[in-house]
């Protein structure tokens, strides 16, 4: 493969292993590649873990089937 990248959680801990094509990409597309990578979960967890962003999604309360709207009205009435 050209480039592949896996993953696995061990410890708490996400690990990726990156590997890639040296015919098709230079080691530094890669790495700036995993650095942008890394900086986006980075953000993504920095969001999931701002408490002001909190709230229910349809996916969060499965059996019901609530549209994000209907849940919102709900949740706004409480």
């Amino acid at each position: 493969n050209w480039l592949e990248i896996n993953g696995l959680v061990h410890g708490g801990e996400l690990r990726l292993e990156w590997t890639y094509s040296r015919e098709m990409y230079a080691a530094a597309t890669v790495e700036a590649l995993a650095a942008e990578y890394q900086a986006e979960l980075e953000g993504l967890i920095a969001h999931c873990l701002d408490e002001t962003q909190g709230g229910l999604t349809p996916s969060d309360v499965v059996g019901l089937s609530l549209t994000q709207d209907v849940l919102d009205d709900l949740l706004d009435s409480v």
